[in-house]
């Protein structure tokens, strides 16, 4: 029961993982979209993906100790990576761009394996994999 509960808790958090990253990817795009929703408003939704992954931490006793480390890393870096994008794109230096940019394709990539690497282990561990 309780390697269920925890499968069902990894799962979960690995789908708001990637929605975090498909969101901050989205509010740090050089690019907007015709139709697009404006800046502020894709602000404000990548923020609240973020706080609903703050969620990590009522369940962190499922995750292994490394991946836990990486999201501490993830929540504490993730509001500073978005808040230059509510200027205009004109006025976000390239060390902004860069920090952002990493986050995205480094440490959130690192973390969403870290992640599934913890689910894969349960499986092994059940003999379900």
């Amino acid at each position: 029961k309780l390697y269920e509960e925890r499968m069902e808790i990894i799962k979960h958090t690995y789908s708001d993982m990637c929605e975090v990253e498909k969101s901050i990817s989205y509010v740090t795009s050089p690019l907007q979209y015709v139709g697009d929703q404006g800046r502020e408003q894709r602000f404000n939704e990548t923020q609240e993906k973020i706080k609903k992954l703050e969620d990590f931490y009522k369940n962190e006793i499922y995750f292994s100790v490394e991946t836990a480390v990486k999201f501490e890393k993830i929540i504490k870096n993730a509001n500073r990576a978005i808040r230059p994008f509510l200027k205009d794109p004109k006025d976000i230096s390239i060390d902004e761009r860069t920090y952002s940019w990493d986050l995205v394709t480094k440490d959130i990539r690192e973390l969403r394996k870290s992640v599934a690497e913890d689910f894969r282990s349960m499986l092994r561990a059940n003999g379900l994999l």
